[in-house]
């Protein structure tokens, strides 16, 4: 959205009131002021200091915040590998942690001493567990 006033505002108020004070310092235009302008000046500064702290804290946050999703993202991939080896690509587990495994698919191929594991009592539905509250930690 565009904004009423050019971008170097701050620069073109200290301008008008070099040209100001060179002029007549106690000149007046109704009740506009050098001293309201040097005020609004000072106040502009002040923010724009302010602005420029919290976009550097904003930035540090989104830094944090992009190594936290990335190791996130690593314990999700590192499960997935890990499910997918312990039962196996046609395991239902595979497809409940998101991996591309379908019960439909072919068993491994011949030559492959690969064999799925059958998941404990109870297991499958730890897993799905776990899994809903990795996914959560990557949103």
């Amino acid at each position: 959205m565009s904004k009423p006033y050019p971008a170097d505002v701050l620069h073109q108020m200290n301008a008008a009131i070099a040209s100001w004070q060179a002029i007549d310092p106690t000149l007046k235009f109704g009740d506009l002021s050098l001293e309201m302008m040097q005020s609004v000046l000072e106040q502009g500064h002040a923010f724009r200091n302010r602005i420029n702290v919290l976009e550097t804290q904003l930035t540090d946050l989104r830094n944090q915040r992009d190594e936290v999703y990335n190791t996130g993202w690593k314990y999700i991939n590192r499960l997935r590998d890990g499910i997918c080896g312990h039962y196996g690509m046609t395991h239902p587990s595979t497809r409940w942690s998101g991996g591309h495994g379908s019960a439909n698919t072919n068993r491994a191929r011949s030559g492959s001493n690969h064999q799925s594991r059958n998941p404990r009592p109870g297991q499958s539905e730890a897993l799905e567990g776990l899994i809903s509250f990795l996914s959560l930690l990557c949103r």
